[in-house]
């Protein structure tokens, strides 16, 4: 496969930030009074954006209670976004090596939130755009990557979506880009397989020879 345009998540795919997102979550549960099901179990949630995050959590919970908890979480979170956050092994290193593609995050995050933390690890001068939920719904809806292909000038057909979570290859299905799904995120190899991504990533290293894998499948 010939990729026009890559598109990538950035929780899970480009930075491991699970232990800062965590935090802020049970942050915004205790202060709310709300029973928080621990680190290991809210990670069956990754990638879920904060309003289904919160009914998730608060069963029976009101309007009011879910924008108290976004705003608790927003406020913890950017204070401590880069405590332990930290890009994975081999992303700098790779992300020019997908040249001459064309390169996109599109992420759950605001665009704001995200471009703090792509500026922080130098990312930012390696992608061609930036495409948060400020606007749009997030993953599983297309519309995230949608806009991040007529930002990039590419089509479907010449197109790859990379993230961790069943979000990310249903986003793929329904924008009809192809879906790489890495196994180091939020999800293990035995869930994301069950999806029935196009291909499985075990290294961000990996991307380049799994993209091109997909031409001659």
């Amino acid at each position: 496969m010939t990729a026009r345009a890559i598109l990538l998540d950035l929780d899970g795919t480009l930075v491991d930030s699970t232990r800062d997102i965590l935090a802020s979550v049970e942050h915004a549960l205790r202060t709310l009074g709300a029973p928080s099901p621990g680190p290991e179990a809210l990670r069956a949630f990754a990638g879920y954006p904060l309003e289904p995050l919160y009914a998730a959590l608060v069963p029976g919970g009101d309007a009011a209670g879910e924008r108290r908890f976004i705003e608790l979480y927003r406020e913890h979170y950017r204070e401590h976004e880069l405590d332990t956050t930290r890009p994975y092994p081999g992303v700098l290193e790779t992300l020019p090596r997908l040249r001459p593609a064309r390169l996109a995050v599109v992420t759950a995050k605001l665009e704001r939130t995200a471009r703090r933390m792509l500026d922080a690890f130098g990312i930012t001068p390696l992608l061609d755009a930036v495409v948060g939920s400020d606007a749009l719904p997030a993953k599983p809806d297309p519309a995230g990557v949608r806009a991040a292909l007529a930002l990039l000038g590419a089509t479907p057909e010449a197109s790859a979506l990379v993230g961790d979570t069943d979000r990310d290859v249903l986003a793929a299905r329904a924008a009809g880009v192809r879906a790489v799904a890495v196994t180091y995120g939020g999800w293990s190899a035995a869930r994301l397989r069950a999806l029935g991504p196009d291909a499985l990533v075990d290294r961000f290293a990996d991307l380049p020879a799994a993209l091109a894998s997909l031409g001659r499948g």
